[in-house]
């Protein structure tokens, strides 16, 4: 089962996350959905209406969108991909007054064949304290 995270951020804040997420990591930060299997790095300014995705490189270096006939796009399938789904908080008017909607990061990464293999399963980033691998759990994570 995927784990979401619910946030409210305005564009100053989500460009100086998106900016830390990327100098931390070797993150590029892609659209979701597109007219093409290529992944190249997003428009920022793409808008609330685009879901983004954060794509690890170090984890997996080479991603691709797949074909989805019924919808007529290519996508990032985030369920059996170690992404994170990224949608940014939006602002609005509601009864006259300025709001702001939340957003949301989404990652699935029990799903992920990636996760089962060496590679990942023994990345130094999915180790905890001392060096034990952590255990997944649906009830808390702990040491193995």
């Amino acid at each position: 089962m995927g784990r979401q995270i619910h946030f409210y951020m305005l564009a100053e804040d989500q460009n100086a996350f998106l900016r830390v997420v990327q100098e931390r990591n070797p993150i590029m930060v892609i659209t979701r959905d597109s007219d093409s299997a290529e992944v190249q790095p997003a428009d920022l300014d793409t808008g609330p209406d685009k879901t983004l995705c954060l794509w690890n490189r170090r984890l997996l270096p080479h991603l691709k969108r797949k074909w989805i006939p019924d919808l007529g796009y290519d996508t990032i399938d985030g369920l059996r991909t170690p992404t994170l789904e990224f949608t940014p908080s939006f602002t609005a008017t509601w009864e006259g007054k300025p709001g702001l909607g939340q957003g949301r990061l989404f990652g699935d990464f029990v799903h992920s064949p990636l996760i089962e293999s060496e590679s990942i399963a023994s990345h130094p980033s999915l180790k905890a304290k001392g060096g034990a691998p952590i255990s997944r759990s649906p009830l808390s994570v702990s040491q193995t």
